[in-house]
């Protein structure tokens, strides 16, 4: 009786937890931009050929770049409590990228709770054995196949990129991700 009640108790506060996490996802994503994230390059041209045009991102942990479509919807200011956070949407093929990092944990990924999540909830995650990505990261799948999460550790620090789109679209996604990848700088530490 009393193991069916610590379950229950424990099962209502993974509940109550994803939805505060799903909570804090949408304000997150629906606020304004600001911080210290730049992308392109400052120039006269139309909100059109912006768009027409890679995205750069570069912050304090690293440089990448999204294919031409995407566009900056926000990043996170300097003190929030993770130095790193871009979303970025697609205008056209329905998708987004959202970029966050940081200091490791001294337990390493485990300690990061995103991550953790993803390793605890197997019914809505699975892992990703994918040998295309970088040596040393972890990566998991949603089981209705529209988003993918990359957890990269690099020295004291960590990346997590998450690109999501329409469910059942799992390789568009790793297309996605891999076109991140390709063009990936660390910065130093």
């Amino acid at each position: 009786m009393k193991r069916k009640k610590n379950w229950l108790i424990a099962a209502t506060v993974l509940a109550v937890c994803l939805a505060a996490a799903l909570w804090l996802l949408g304000s997150w994503s629906n606020g304004p931009a600001e911080g210290t994230v730049h992308t392109g390059k400052t120039t006269a041209s139309t909100q059109a050929s912006k768009a027409a045009s890679p995205l750069v991102v570069q912050t304090s942990l690293f440089t990448t770049e999204l294919p031409a479509g995407f566009v900056q919807k926000d990043a996170s200011a300097p003190t929030s409590e993770l130095p790193v956070r871009v979303l970025a949407t697609s205008q056209g093929a329905r998708q987004q990228a959202g970029f966050s990092g940081g200091p490791l944990p001294a337990d390493g990924l485990p300690g990061v709770a995103d991550y953790h999540l993803r390793t605890t909830d197997t019914a809505t995650y699975r892992p990703s054995t994918n040998a295309q990505l970088p040596a040393g990261s972890s990566t998991f799948e949603s089981a209705d196949g529209g988003m993918v999460t990359l957890f990269w550790p690099h020295g004291s620090r960590f990346v997590e990129v998450t690109v999501s789109g329409d469910p059942g679209t799992k390789q568009a996604q790793y297309t996605l991700l891999y076109k991140i990848l390709q063009t990936w700088n660390w910065v130093s530490e």
